[in-house]
């Protein structure tokens, strides 16, 4: 990728941008410079567009070193308020302002971010076939699988000599997804200590608007007031405990906790509340999602959770359920969990529904 501070600015998650970072090597307590108060502006501006807008706006009119200095400044900032939902919510914002830059680039320099940044294989091919990408087949799988709409299921995209084409639309959406994960890793990576005292302020303003921002939890309140979190299967409730820290599940996961709570009871808005903790979750389709498993839309079918099996199979049994002796569903669980507490549960034996999983969530 060409080097230019320009472009740096611009995608300040890229090799180039570390090794020009790297090269400045400044520490954390250099930003309480009065020189550096720009870019610590900068960073907490950042921050506050993610939690307030969703994205992190791209300042052209500033001088590029701001840009490219603010980035991991605003990283060490997230990861020293160690909150899950900041992290991903950050990630999600700066992934969506670079989503937003490449929608405008050239073709070359879409395919130079997309290389360098997330080390992929991919060619423009034109309008050929009404497609202007083709990207390679492992890349592809490893970033389209979170996605749950059919038109991201391999089955349903042309695939040729082991390359899956794309619309300009579809491959910068594919590059913002890879980019958050890489953010997300960055965060991670990023210094983590006692802030400088200036720097500690800005970690302040930035806990209260949080505070302020932050999705509402009475979620939790009312689903353990009419269920017993307790007697939860350890799958459901590692979903349930990822999903109050606002952290991503997959789609077996998400249809597993969702048709397991409305099965004990919990009501469809509860359900709805407690996916919108998720940064990146649309409420409007969530609901038409948990609504559709309830039995209220569609084949007017109400859903169970997969059995334990079909769990095992997809990675999410919890330490190949020693815990849960011979129990083959998560629902069996639950009832048994409720006479061990001495609870009587509200509802008779559900019927265990044997049709397949309904993409959802």
């Amino acid at each position: 990728m060409e080097v230019s501070r320009e472009k740096l600015a611009r995608y300040p998650f890229t090799s180039e941008a570390a090794e020009y970072i790297k090269a400045r090597g400044l520490f954390l307590s250099d930003f309480e410079k009065p020189e550096f108060q720009v870019v610590v502006e900068r960073a907490e501006e950042r921050i506050r567009e993610a939690l307030e807008k969703g994205v992190v706006s791209y300042r052209g009119d500033v001088v590029a070193d701001v840009e490219i200095l603010s980035f991991p400044l605003a990283l060490a900032l997230v990861n020293s308020i160690q909150d899950n939902f900041l992290k991903h919510r950050y990630a999600l914002a700066e992934s969506e302002r670079a989503r937003r830059i490449l929608a405008n680039e050239e073709p070359r320099v879409v395919l130079e971010v997309a290389r360098d940044a997330l080390g992929w294989k991919a060619r423009f091919v034109g309008s050929k076939l009404m497609y202007d990408y083709a990207l390679d087949l492992g890349s592809y799988l490893e970033v389209a699988s979170v996605f749950h709409h059919e038109r991201w299921k391999l089955v349903n995209r042309p695939v040729k000599d082991g390359y899956v084409y794309l619309t300009s639309r579809e491959f910068t959406r594919l590059i913002a997804e890879g980019i958050k994960g890489i953010i997300e890793d960055e965060i991670e990576a990023s210094p983590r200590g006692r802030l400088p005292p200036k720097l500690g302020e800005v970690a302040d303003r930035i806990r209260r608007l949080l505070s302020e921002k932050r999705p509402a939890s009475e979620v939790t309140e009312v689903v353990k007031g009419r269920v017993v979190v307790e007697a939860f299967p350890p799958c459901i409730k590692s979903f349930y405990q990822a999903l109050l820290k606002g952290e991503h599940l997959p789609h077996v996961a998400r249809f597993a906790i969702t048709s397991f709570l409305l099965n004990i009871g919990v009501e469809v808005e509860e359900v709805v509340k407690l996916f919108t903790r998720i940064p990146d979750a649309n409420e409007r389709i969530t609901r038409y999602q948990v609504e559709h498993i309830a039995g209220l839309r569609g084949s007017k079918t109400k859903y169970t959770p997969p059995k334990c099996e079909t769990l095992k199979t997809h990675g999410l049994c919890v330490e190949g359920g020693r815990f849960c002796g011979r129990v083959k569903h998560p629902l069996t669980y639950y009832r048994r969990a409720l006479r061990r507490f001495g609870r009587v549960g509200e509802r008779e034996k559900p019927e265990l529904s044997e049709e397949p999983i309904q993409e959802v969530l």
